[in-house]
């Protein structure tokens, strides 16, 4: 490659100034061109690869539990299963090992859910950082498209359809998993299962030692009556 400034160089008649300064920008933009391209060429080059799924370490117990749900998911006889467990068990964990392996088979048909917003987000926190992709979490009453109002003669609190934000459960749905069911009334435990249909299932998640839900303090049926 040859290099020289414009000072020690006799100049050349106009014409043939023009036409070699013709030649000389092409041949600038064909450069330019041949650089961008060896630029892109090396920049995917070194682009580091999309990282495996992080692998989730289960126990026997574990693992056992992960198999069945994922039976019982399978069996159209089967509307829900239960996860339940003290803290420190390893649900979040097992949860997001289950996740994982029901959107391998049924793909944006798994949708998690929990009881209030402040659940939500710790669900979406807790399956983030397990690797789990599309964490999202939304509340059980945007899932059924439902607002709690209060009677105000009888000062009653109920669910009742709410027109600003219609039902996300549809039949596109295969798998509703909600977490912290040991806060979910049993208005909205009923209501959850009247919404869903056949070849649906629900997986509740929660800890029956956790905070009872607010509106009428007693435990879902989903746990089992020895808990409640």
């Amino acid at each position: 490659m040859d290099y020289a400034n414009s000072s020690g160089w006799p100049l050349a008649p106009a014409s043939a100034r023009a036409h070699d300064d013709t030649d000389q920008h092409q041949a600038d933009a064909d450069l330019l061109e041949r650089i961008q391209l060896e630029t892109d060429a090396a920049t995917l080059a070194h682009v580091e690869p999309a990282s495996p799924p992080k692998r989730l370490r289960l126990t026997p117990s574990q693992q056992a539990i992960h198999n069945q749900i994922l039976l019982d998911v399978a069996d159209p006889s089967v509307r829900s299963v239960g996860l339940f467990g003290n803290a420190g068990v390893g649900k979040t964990v097992t949860t997001g090992a289950i996740v994982r392996s029901l959107q391998l088979e049924y793909g944006s048909g798994v949708t998690l859910c929990a009881t209030t917003h402040k659940a939500a987000r710790q669900v979406e926190k807790a399956m983030a950082s397990l690797g789990i992709p599309d964490p999202a979490c939304i509340t059980i009453h945007r899932l059924l498209g439902v607002r709690q109002v209060r009677d105000h003669n009888t000062g009653e609190e109920y669910f009742t359809a709410d027109k600003n934000d219609p039902p996300i459960l549809d039949e596109t749905i295969r798998v509703v998993i909600l977490d912290e069911a040991s806060m979910l009334p049993q208005q909205l435990y009923h209501l959850l299962l009247d919404a869903t249909g056949l070849f649906q299932t629900l997986v509740f998640v929660g800890d029956d030692r956790q905070l009872p839900p607010v509106s009428d303090g007693k435990l879902c049926p989903a746990f089992s009556e020895a808990a409640r």
